[in-house]
């Protein structure tokens, strides 16, 4: 039965990523990269991977392509203006090729690397899963990934939070204000009835929907990687259903980006209480493992849950912020 839905899945996510890859127009790109998140996320539910499918909902079909659209808008904003900016850094079509057959061939040979020791697909054999799912149960945590991610192998997601955190701190520092920029308030925009409608109806519970993805993510499919970009992008909402000025009242970026640092200095705090306890860092030894399938189960699995649900949730709103500020505020001038 789960054969045919397989295939099918698998020819819409082919014919979406060529799609993709064909069109050349980039805000026709976002939109078809977009629907190929969509058909991403189908695929892996229709694998029985939730976690991953949620993941890619959030992440591929909403916030790449809005951070693409972005920055095509200001992009095109600088090129009609005419910046008279020279091309002397420009890289070559022949470079780009060069960069991209060493990169793939690179990731080629990691990826089959990777596969030569796996077990062989469709066999009775897991050893991973059945490792996996009896740590799990130990400690009871309902959820198995949550598992993975926050206790197993909480020392990945340590860096995984920690690139999060620099690609934010970067991104802040490339966008920042130049000398040659000057910040335009943008006027009001009139927004279509439906649209508001939607926007003010889907805004609250979008939110509320990404808080209890964080708040249950040790018990069913989610947590906080995928309620923090819930919760952040449901706050831009604002933006299409009333105007920019709303939106900044209710997003003070300085207290998110606070946020961002809180959060992942709560993650290393709890990993070092474990070293000061006398066991090891990240080890999930320090609290009562609770009843099995309540919010108080699974130990530190709850805590560091919450400590990456704010961290990415505050990451993603500065990161949407500064690309907005980019795209709708700040302009090509004399600055002051």
């Amino acid at each position: 039965m789960d054969d045919p839905l397989i295939f099918v899945a698998l020819l819409l996510v082919a014919a979406s990523a060529t799609a993709a890859v064909a069109v050349r127009d980039p805000v026709r790109q976002a939109l078809v990269l977009s629907v190929l998140g969509i058909t991403l996320a189908v695929l892996f539910t229709v694998m029985q991977a939730p976690d991953v499918a949620l993941s890619q909902l959030a992440v591929g079909a909403a916030l790449t392509p809005l951070l693409l659209l972005l920055s095509v808008r200001k992009v095109g904003r600088r090129a009609g203006r005419g910046t008279g900016r020279g091309r002397e850094g420009t890289v070559t079509r022949r470079v780009r090729l060069i960069v991209l057959a060493v990169g793939g061939a690179g990731l080629a040979a990691l990826l089959v690397a990777a596969c030569l020791r796996l077990p062989g697909f469709g066999g009775t054999r897991h050893p991973y899963g059945d490792r996996v799912v009896r740590a799990s149960l130990a400690r009871h945590t309902a959820n198995t990934i949550a598992s993975v991610n926050f206790d197993q192998r909480a020392f990945d997601t340590l860096g995984e939070m920690g690139i999060l955190f620099a690609s934010v701190l970067g991104t802040v520092v490339l966008l920042r204000q130049t000398r040659d920029e000057r910040s335009a308030r943008p006027e009001p925009e009139d927004v279509a009835l439906p649209v508001r409608r939607y926007a003010l109806v889907v805004l609250p519970v979008a939110l509320l929907t990404g808080l209890y993805v964080i708040a249950h993510g040790q018990l069913s499919p989610g947590g906080g990687f995928q309620g923090g970009v819930i919760a952040a992008t449901a706050l831009h909402l604002l933006y299409l259903g009333a105007d920019y000025r709303a939106l900044e009242r209710i997003r003070p970026v300085g207290l998110y980006e606070i946020g961002d640092a809180l959060g992942a200095c709560a993650y290393l705090v709890l990993g070092l209480t474990g070293v000061v306890a006398g066991t090891s860092f990240l080890a999930n030894t320090l609290l009562p493992y609770g009843t099995f399938n309540t919010l108080s189960s699974g130990g530190t699995v709850p805590l560091l849950n919450a400590a990456i649900g704010v961290e990415v949730a505050c990451a993603v709103v500065v990161l949407l912020a500064r690309f907005l500020d980019q795209a709708v505020e700040i302009e090509e001038g004399s600055g002051k």
